[in-house]
């Protein structure tokens, strides 16, 4: 059986070609090489493009490297046919809520401004008093309760604040206070102090966090964006940033990646950015890596493959 490794990191194809030896791993990752490789292939680790996918003659199975599958399902023929798709739940969820964390603090305590005077070796107190939040007593809203919502939300219980959330499924959880259907989001914005957006990218969910959302959250009030670009209309964001009618956002995707350098994003001084990375430790590839290597042992095996993604759900 042939694999196309697509997403290649250093040699895992060839750790894999070891540890499978009956079957053939092909590291592939151009789209020009994947297009000529896929042709014979049987299974694809990785984004497949549109034009790889309907190169492939024998396709049964994508292993998406990742959590996000909206890239993979944009292609239509991928959402209709009968090809498994699975990606990576799990690894992701702890290092992302640590950066949402690590966003938070920076905010709430100005550190960014404080670093920027320590480059410039000012030891101003004066300057600081009154002006740093304290997370014990905030409200977290979390739009989206799956693993990474879950990991912020047990975060936030440690820092003593108190968690709602929506999510278009029944959540209870011992980290969630409140949990609401998608349809109160405008409550929960209302509510926030700190309003994350953990939610996967479907279809259904473009712009969900628009104007009129953005415009019930408070003055004081932060908007993180973690997850994926799209699910906040940026233009009803800009907007909100640039008059004061929220105190700032943290936002790690973007709608556009990368984020065009003239992005008004770039110069603002409440906004936070990252480039997409809340992800990528050591750890989330090791953790990849072995639910790759589970998956395959199952498919090989003819078992039941671990994290199938519902197509019409979309996550």
């Amino acid at each position: 059986m042939k694999i196309v490794v697509g997403h290649v990191e250093g040699d895992f194809h060839a750790e894999l070609a070891a540890e499978f030896p009956d079957h053939e791993f092909v590291a592939a990752a151009s789209v020009l090489e994947q297009l000529d490789e896929v042709v014979d292939a049987e299974v694809f680790y990785g984004w497949p493009t549109k034009e790889v996918f309907l190169a492939a003659r024998g396709l049964r199975w994508i292993q998406c490297a990742g959590t996000g599958v909206d890239a993979v399902l944009a292609t239509t023929e991928v959402a209709s046919s009968n090809v498994i798709l699975t990606n990576m739940k799990g690894p992701h969820a702890a290092p992302m809520a640590d950066h949402v964390f690590g966003m938070i603090i920076t905010m709430a305590h100005r550190l960014r401004e404080m670093w920027e005077a320590q480059s410039r070796r000012e030891w101003d107190i004066p300057r600081w008093h009154e002006t740093l939040t304290e997370l014990e007593g905030c409200t977290m809203g979390i739009v989206g309760l799956g693993g990474i919502g879950l990991a912020v939300a047990r975060r936030a219980r440690g820092f003593g604040m108190t968690v709602y959330g929506v999510d278009p499924r029944t959540v209870s959880s011992p980290y969630v206070d409140v949990a609401w259907p998608v349809a109160r989001l405008g409550d929960l914005a209302a509510l926030s102090d700190w309003l994350v957006i953990t939610a996967p990218y479907t279809r259904d969910n473009r712009h969900t966090v628009d104007g009129e959302i953005i415009g019930r959250m408070r003055p004081s009030a932060h908007l993180v964006v973690i997850s994926r670009g799209g699910i906040v209309e940026e233009a009803s964001l800009l907007e909100a940033l640039r008059s004061g009618r929220i105190a700032g956002a943290a936002l790690d995707v973007f709608e556009t990646e990368p984020l065009p350098p003239e992005s008004e994003f770039w110069g603002m001084p409440n906004v936070l950015i990252t480039p997409h990375v809340s992800a990528e430790t050591a750890e989330t590839f090791y953790g990849r890596r072995q639910i790759f290597r589970e998956n395959l042992r199952r498919y090989f095996a003819g078992e039941t493959l671990m994290h199938e993604v519902d197509k019409t759900a979309g996550y």
